[in-house]
This record gives structure tokens, sequence and C-alpha cells, in this order.
């Protein structure tokens, strides 16, 4: 375990000081009005780039060729993209990764749909501050976070301590529905030798991922008249079977659980059901129904072997039916394919972010400064945002393998009188650990794992 008892030391003091509150709320707010879901994240990563150029750090903007990326067996989508894009920022200190470490922190613009618009105080793609706390689609996941990290940035630059070595900022697209964003991201050679992945954790510095694997069943019935319905067979009855098969599948898994990183959770490796969708005719018994949702893996467990387990319990089931014996449910993986994973407790990555965490913690305490807690629900009361979305400068794009450098200086140093968007706190670095699909070397990556965070508090997805 970490020794987190040592004092803050004077540079680390000078970058707390340079936290920037205001900054970081007048950013967020300008990227949670973005909506950012569906596959729409272009808008999203313009403005990131515009942040990140108002830094002065070197981007890299590019289109991803979405054709190509394909190809690569890890490749997992769920939605359609007009033009995907990549946006990395890099700042160097001296000699850059020849005089220290690169590090890379990784966030994610994407959001999952706002839902029922009627349950939201405010409108979701509208951020409202009150109570110490931000409401709006994205807040939490993870807009809020990734602000947070170049909020970090921007008072590591404001303050002019200097630094060894480099950092990357990935702003990647689709993490919700598979992680092609971040796929291309390494595969375009931005890797480093640790990253953080910015999720929200609690302020915890979560070493284990579970794995979550997209399925869709595909479940028969017999059509008949609803007036005549016990001719007929009901796939919607049938799912409803196999579901609770898959529900005590579920507590078998989770029963044996010990592994205390994942908390008090009753089911970290859990099964949800998250659209059904079948039948013709409201006087008809449905002849299909199909169900999507995800299934979860075992940190330690083949994603393979998962997946065969999970198709023999189903199997298993249809075999118990006389229906389903003759017409068995047919199970099918599509979309995000997350593969679980781990990092050693004794990682050095994972034990300097608990000892920066805890000092930063400790050098705030007593000070407004951390006091903001970020939420995503909908708010139970009403309030205002006044200050507004920023309007980010037109930031151009290149084509892949041309580089982009932006900013008067490039020597880690802000440029001042730039286009003005700042970032996040020192103690939201404590907020994540290590993300073994984007750590690699100075003489390449790693071979990528795809996962949908990596390492989170309590591992969910």
């Amino acid at each position: 375990m970490a020794d987190i008892s040592g004092a803050v030391r004077a540079s680390e003091s000078a970058v707390l000081a340079a936290v920037d509150e205001s900054w970081l709320l007048e950013t967020l707010a300008g990227l949670v009005a973005i909506p950012s879901w569906r596959g729409e994240e272009y808008a999203a990563q313009q403005y990131m780039a515009a942040v990140m150029d108002g830094l002065g750090m070197s981007l890299d903007v590019w289109e991803i060729d979405e054709a190509e990326l394909r190809l690569h067996p890890d490749y997992a989508t769920e939605l359609e993209r007009r033009s995907p894009l990549g946006v990395v920022g890099r700042v160097d200190w001296g000699g850059g990764a020849r005089q220290g470490p690169t590090l890379v922190l990784n966030g994610h613009v994407d959001v999952v749909p706002p839902g029922d618009a009627a349950r939201w105080t405010t409108p979701p793609f509208q951020m409202d501050v009150r109570g110490g706390r931000a409401y709006g689609r994205g807040v939490l996941d993870m807009k809020g976070p990734l602000v947070a990290g170049l909020a970090g940035v921007k008072a590591v630059l404001d303050s002019d301590v200097a630094l060894g070595g480099s950092l990357l900022v990935h702003s990647v697209i689709g993490e919700e529905d598979g992680g092609l964003g971040t796929l291309a991201t390494v595969l375009r050679g931005h890797t480093g030798d640790g990253a953080i992945v910015l999720e929200p954790t609690g302020l915890q510095v979560a070493t284990a991922q579970a794995g979550a694997l997209n399925f869709r069943l595909s479940v028969p019935g017999r059509a008949a008249h609803g007036a005549l319905r016990h001719e007929g067979v009901s796939a919607l009855e049938n799912l409803m079977l196999v579901y609770g098969h898959l529900m005590e599948f579920e507590r078998e898994r989770n029963a044996g659980e010990r592994d205390p990183r994942f908390g008090a959770n009753p089911a970290p490796h859990a099964i949800c059901v998250g659209t059904v969708r079948g039948g013709e005719w409201a006087s008809s018994v449905p002849e299909r129904v199909r169900a999507e949702g995800r299934f979860g893996v075992r940190v330690d467990e083949d994603v393979h072997a998962a997946r065969r387990l999970f198709e023999a319990r189903v199997a298993d089931c249809c075999r118990r039916d006389d229906f389903l014996r003759d017409n068995p449910v047919r199970v099918e993986w599509w979309g995000g394919q997350f593969a679980p994973c781990e990092t050693p407790e004794d990682a050095a990555i994972v034990t300097a972010v608990r000892v920066g965490g805890a000092r930063s913690r400790r050098g705030l305490r007593g000070t407004r400064r951390g006091s903001l807690r970020l939420r995503s629900a909908p708010p139970g009361q009403r309030g205002r945002d006044a200050r507004g979305p920023l309007r980010p400068r037109r930031c151009r794009t290149r084509a892949p393998g041309g580089r982009v450098r932006r900013g008067g200086r490039t020597d880690g140093r802000r440029a001042r009188g730039g286009a003005g968007v700042d970032a996040v706190p020192g103690p939201d670095a404590a907020m994540t650990g290590q993300r073994r699909r984007h750590v690699g070397t100075s003489a390449g990556s790693t071979p990528l794992r795809r996962t949908k965070s990596s390492i989170r508090a309590r591992a969910m997805l």
C-alpha cells in the first residue's frame, strides 16, 4: 500500500492554487450544451479541439477512417457515424518523452440518450448548477471528468511548474457503443507509459474492470388471434421463461464473488436486458420477440468461454420447454464487446495516483475547491445557469497522417491570450486508475484489449 502521509509539496500547492473552477464550469457548460449522442459527436470533438488549442497544447485532429478501422478484430459499434473525428492534445516538458515518461488521460464525449425530457426539471443539454451540484446529460459520464482532466492540465500550465516527460489527452468518441474512438486513437500511435481513464469512480483508484458483452435474443412463438390465444404460443411468454433462467444464472455467477474491489455491489457481473421489441398487432399472439442486453464478464474470465456459458444456459432453458425444444432461441453477439482487465495494485501508476490524489485532497481541505459534485440524473429542483455555453473557435481537421501543432508555445506552458477554455482540478486526478488498452512504451503500443473503462471504482458498466 502506498504511503500517502507525505506533506503537500510546494509545486503541488502551486498547481492546486491555480485550479480555476469558474473556467471548469464554463467549459463544461459549453460541452454539455452540445448533444453528442446517436453517433453525432463531431461538434463536441471540434469544441474539445478548440479547448485544447486555447490551452496551447499541440493538436492532432483527424477524420477517422471507419472503413479501414472496421477491418480490425477489436472494432465494434452500434451506431452509424457520418464524420467520426479523433482529437488528441499533447504537452511536452523539456525534452518530452526523451526526458521522462508519457502519461495518457482518456475521456469520451459521447453520452447515452437523455431519456424522457419531461422528467428533467431543466433541459438535459443545458447544464444547471445549484447547491454545489451540476446537472445535465453527460455531466457525470463523462464530460465532467474529461473537462476536469483538462482543468488539471491548465492548472499545471498556469502555475509554470516544470515537469519532465509528456502528456497526451485523448478526447474520444463511441465509448458507449464499442470503443472505436479509443481504438482509432491507439492505432494512430497515441500511446504512453501509463494511462488514466477519467471515468467517475468517487475519487477511488479502480484497478479492476469487469467485461460486458452485448447480446441479442431472438425468441420465437406461434401467432394466433387474440380471442383464441390458447391456440398460439406467445413469444413474450417464452422470453419471460428465458429471462427467469438468465436471472438465476446471474445469481449463480455472482454468488461466489469475493473481490473486495467490487465493494458491496450484489451483482458486479450483471445480466441486464435493456430493450424488448416484438409483436405485429395488438390483438395477435406475438410470434417473435427480440431482446437486447449486456452480459457481465468476470475480471479473470475468458470472453470466449463466457459466451459459451451464456449460450449453453439459453440452450438448456430451451430443452426444458416443449415448444422451444424444437424452436430454440437464437443468441447473437453484437455491438460493444468489452473485455475485462485489471492493473496490478503495486503498479507505479496506481501508487502515483493514490499518493497524488491523497495529497491533493489534503491541499484542498478548508478551501472552496473540490466542493462541486457532478451529477447526471434528472434534477429535482428548478435552477438556471447564467453563464451559458462557450463559443469555440472553428477547428480545422487533417486526414490521417497529418499532425497539427497549435498554440504559440511548445515548451509545455500555456500560450497567453489564446482562445480560452480551461479545465479541472488536481483531486480529480484520483478519479481513476490505469487502462490497459491504452498503455504503450516508447517503442510502440501493447496489444489492444477493448474494455469499457478498464478501471473504475466498482468496475460496473
